[in-house]
């Protein structure tokens, strides 16, 4: 189950640093859409009911446009998406039923893995893009079976400027299609087949 999914800019912007105003939060009527413009940078967010990469970069753009406009300059930014996914598994089965990265009990321990967090941090250096992966428990779905939490990032560390008459993607085009890439490959690299078969195709 998809719980979340961003697509952020950080860098330098026009707004006044010295109002004391740290930033505004903008969300619709039923809360799915969230755009936080702040003084270094922006977030968009699809919140519980993502549904394609384009919709989710399409939206964001369109707040873009209206952060830059704001700002009454280009805006230097570096993007990066992030997609936080919860889902369930019975307490029955073993892990390696639905991940590929996973925690391991050591050799000559007897027990179970009762909680767990993993963090790991990969860059390409061909494609400019780096990633996080970060997978850990929260809590549990009832009384058979715990809630796994797999939060996939990627990003690009270099800067970019977008246009500023809201011309579509200019030369961000190339850098997102990487970042969707790398996101996709950290992501469904990590689980199962049985767990890819949940997801769809097109995120």
């Amino acid at each position: 189950m998809t719980v979340g999914a961003d697509l952020g800019t950080e860098g330098a912007s026009g707004f006044a640093s010295n109002s004391g105003v740290v930033g505004f939060r903008f969300e619709n009527a039923d809360r799915t859409r969230v755009a936080q413009f702040r003084t270094t940078g922006m977030t968009f967010s699809i919140v519980g009911a993502y549904t394609t990469w384009d919709d989710l970069v399409s939206e964001a753009l369109e707040a873009f446009d209206v952060y830059q406009k704001a700002a009454g300059a280009p805006v230097p930014v570096r993007l990066s998406t992030r997609f936080i996914n919860r889902f369930t598994v019975p307490f029955e089965r073993p892990l390696d039923d639905f991940l590929r990265v996973r925690p391991a009990v050591p050799s000559g321990v007897e027990g179970g893995i009762v909680e767990f967090s993993l963090q790991t941090r990969i860059r390409e250096p061909d494609a400019r893009v780096e990633g996080a992966l970060v997978l850990f428990t929260e809590g549990s779905d009832g009384p058979d079976a715990g809630s796994l939490i797999l939060d996939v990032s990627a990003g690009s560390p270099e800067d970019l400027t977008l246009p500023l008459d809201g011309g579509g993607l200019g030369p961000a085009a190339e850098v997102l299609g990487k970042i969707r890439d790398f996101k996709n490959k950290f992501f469904f690299g990590s689980l199962t087949p049985y767990m890819v078969a949940q997801f769809r195709d097109d995120t």
